[in-house]
């Protein structure tokens, strides 16, 4: 079912009543199988397709997740689909662990796909040009284009303690994921489940741990694009220079 009922095509960053601690799982997704997801608090929102990211459940089991799919049956001619999904506002001061935390699984990866999935912290502190880093270093730890990826949970963590060098840390922030590709069915599927945030204590020792300290470039969020900034100069999200 392709339906965008509920999702929004635009951000909308409430800063009123940040949350100190998240313990999502995603309850909510049994009432939407293969649907729109609803969450109280969250923003579902759709920048290209028709498409957004839809709640899931196993047929033969209890466990709830999101799902993002740019899979379609039987569509041979690709079109572009972006979906965000966004937590609640999040206190940074009260929480009492400085953790963001989440499961990624795959589905129907294979090479020359074109499609991603992104985390992002937002930063609204300037609501009319909220910055949006983009967490690239959890790239390494999502599965892209790897069949022996499939269907395998991954946990990944995600410390903010540090001050990044070009964002700072906002007192309220959100966490997004974004999934970018082509609808028709070579189409690849993510899902995404346990979200906590200051909940959890880093472990002593692990590879999927890191601090958004590390030198990426700004990117702000304009118009629904992610727009890149950088010793001056504006870029698009494909790095093409822009005015």
């Amino acid at each position: 079912m392709l339906t965008t009922a509920w999702a929004a095509n635009d951000f909308q960053f409430d800063t009123s009543n940040p949350l100190s601690s998240l313990n999502e799982t995603f309850e909510a997704a049994q009432s939407y199988r293969n649907q729109t997801l609803q969450m109280d608090g969250w923003q579902n929102v759709v920048f290209a397709g028709n498409r957004a990211w839809w709640g899931y459940n196993p047929l033969d089991a209890t466990e709830y997740m999101a799902k993002a799919t740019s899979y379609v049956f039987g569509e041979t001619t690709p079109t572009d689909c972006e979906m965000w999904l966004v937590t609640p506002a999040l206190d940074y001061n009260n929480a009492a662990t400085k953790v963001f935390t989440f499961e990624v699984m795959s589905d129907i990866l294979f090479e020359g796909q074109e499609h991603r999935l992104e985390v992002f912290y937002i930063d609204p502190t300037d609501p009319a040009e909220p910055i949006a880093q983009c967490l690239t270093d959890l790239d390494p730890y999502i599965p892209f284009e790897d069949e022996s990826m499939e269907n395998t949970w991954y946990p990944l963590m995600v410390s903010l303690q540090r001050v990044p060098d070009i964002v700072e840390t906002a007192d309220v922030f959100f966490m997004a994921f974004r999934f970018v590709g082509k609808l028709y069915n070579n189409g690849g599927t993510y899902y995404i489940d346990n979200v906590t945030w200051g909940v959890q204590e880093l472990p002593l020792s692990t590879e999927s741990v890191i601090d958004i300290h590390a030198p990426h470039v700004q990117k702000i969020l304009r118009n629904g694009q992610v727009i890149i900034q950088r010793e001056g100069k504006t870029y698009n999200a494909l790095g093409r220079e822009v005015r």
